[in-house]
């Protein structure tokens, strides 16, 4: 301020409270402050740890089974064995099928037949099962087995056919030996190459001699029936024709080769 600013504010009303006011300021005192006490006391303080709290999750016994019953649904999912569908071929009238199993042993399916196995299994278990009329050539190893409802037929190795007609089962023999059970696991005989049984009702009704050659019957274009019962025979043209037999067939035993192709001679022939 200049001399004249500061008289000017010398003579101002609030210039003598200002004055007062000053004068009781610089009569005040601090508290006096020991910097080296003030670090001694905070060295001295232990440390304290926080407080952990642990809060229960406070499931109910239902929760808790739940819990488990996902757990362990989850494992058996995991290391459950996984299975796979069976492995099917088929014919409708009329066609033909030939093809390999998985062990290089090869089928070959007459019309309206039918082979179904377990593919991921078939090392540990060559088993098949057929339905109407297959042919076999079968690589040496493990037990082969062709199941039917009216029996079974188990081999090692080696070549047949199997014809399944209901109740009634038509086994050749081509090569090496085939066993033959019925359908409740009975043993009924054991073919050699060249010998050929027919089983009806779960008995053998017939066993003859055949052709050693490596070609089925149905092959060459004819079904051939050695002493068969004629409703055998009369079933197998209604099938190979898409006929229906009315009326009751007589139980006969014939002698008979079925063609493929013409009714009336397969008719003729009966």
């Amino acid at each position: 301020l200049t001399d004249e600013e500061a008289d000017r504010f010398r003579k101002r009303e609030e210039y003598a409270d200002l004055q007062r006011l000053r004068q009781q300021m610089d009569q005040l005192e601090g508290p006096g402050f020991d910097k080296q006490a003030m670090l001694s006391q905070i060295l001295a303080t232990p440390k304290q740890k926080p407080e952990t709290r642990v809060r229960p999750l406070g499931l109910s016994p239902v929760a808790w089974a739940i819990g488990i019953a996902a757990s362990l649904l989850l494992i058996s999912i995991i290391f459950w064995p996984k299975s796979s569908a069976p492995t099917r071929y088929l014919t409708n009238a009329g066609q033909t099928l030939e093809g390999n199993l998985p062990d290089g042993s090869t089928f070959a399916l007459n019309s309206e037949s039918s082979i179904q196995f377990d593919a991921a299994n078939w090392d540990e278990n060559r088993s098949l099962t057929l339905k109407g009329e297959g042919s076999f050539s079968v690589e040496k190893g493990t037990p082969f087995t062709v199941n039917t409802t009216a029996g079974s037929v188990e081999v090692l190795g080696t070549e047949f056919d199997v014809t399944e007609t209901g109740s009634s089962l038509k086994v050749r023999c081509r090569e090496g030996h085939v066993a033959i059970f019925d359908a409740a696991g009975t043993p009924l005989d054991t073919l050699t190459a060249g010998n050929a049984l027919l089983v009806t009702d779960s008995r053998v009704a017939n066993s003859y001699t055949i052709p050693t050659s490596n070609t089925p019957d149905w092959k060459a274009g004819f079904s051939r029936f050695e002493q068969a019962p004629l409703p055998l025979i009369m079933q197998e043209i209604a099938n190979r024709y898409s006929l229906v037999v009315m009326g009751e067939v007589p139980e006969m035993m014939l002698r008979a080769d079925i063609p493929h192709d013409n009714l009336n001679r397969a008719l003729e022939n009966v």
